[in-house]
């Protein structure tokens, strides 16, 4: 079972990330907003193709940023409501190891 040290640590871990997800999907809000002053753009000397593939590429990154910041969301939930660290599949405890890799874990690795 985790710690109440346990807990504390992993929380700020997820707020640290929380943060992070929030600063990576605004520059990629920007860059989307703006393709033309993008860093991809300047490489490819704004050609319309390499623009629209930078815009798809930033919208791609936009998509994962999201999905991790809603892992992280819920896993912070989790800890507020007591059940982190916990499967939400079997209710095992999920090992300190694999919270260590993946904080936002909510599973066992073979479920």
């Amino acid at each position: 079972m985790l710690t109440p040290a346990d807990m504390e640590r992993f929380r700020a871990r997820l707020e640290e990330q929380r943060t992070a997800i929030q600063q990576q999907i605004a520059e990629l809000q920007r860059s989307v907003a703006a393709p033309d002053e993008s860093e991809d753009a300047e490489n490819d000397d704004g050609e319309m193709g390499n623009l629209f593939l930078a815009r798809e590429g930033a919208l791609d990154q936009m998509e994962r940023a999201r999905t991790q910041m809603a892992e992280v969301e819920r896993a912070l939930e989790r800890i507020t409501e007591g059940s982190y660290g916990l499967s939400e599949v079997s209710g095992n405890p999920i090992p300190i190891e694999r919270l260590e890799v993946h904080p936002a874990a909510t599973t066992l690795v073979d479920e």
